[in-house]
């Protein structure tokens, strides 16, 4: 039991959240050079769509609900400090639901104009022709 206890401990430590946090700062740092000089793509393929960002924003989920779980019972003055916490793990999930079942595209958009039409990486839906086969 002892164990389990320490465990939580290091998931709840403010240590962990500032390593996480320098950590996802200097990977995205990289990723915007990375989109700057090789193209969106490969900041895609290289960092923000790998198995291990994902296991950092977990981890850090993680990190924020032991550090609210840590303080109960919970009392007046937590209010902010729960608020904050909770509201990042919810926009982490929003984030891992946008990348699994979101659309990305491209929206180039003129000055003083309106755009009705993204461009895809992939197609969204194909249209096949009866008549002529195309």
């Amino acid at each position: 039991m002892k164990w389990a206890v320490s465990c939580f401990k290091f998931f709840a430590s403010l240590k962990l959240g500032i390593v996480l946090l320098i950590a996802l700062g200097v990977i995205f740092g990289v990723g915007t050079f990375i989109e700057s000089y090789q193209g969106a793509d490969a900041a895609q393929v290289l960092i923000y769509r790998t198995r291990w960002l994902g296991f950092l924003f977990i981890l850090l989920a993680f990190n924020l609900l032991a550090s609210a779980l840590d303080r109960i019972p919970w009392k007046k003055k937590h209010v902010g400090f729960l608020t904050t916490h909770l509201g990042i793990i919810l926009i982490l999930s929003g984030a891992l639901v946008s990348q699994r079942f979101g659309i990305e595209g491209q929206l180039q958009i003129e000055e003083g104009r309106t755009e009705s039409r993204m461009t895809l990486a992939e197609p969204l839906i194909q249209v096949l022709s009866v008549n002529s086969g195309e």
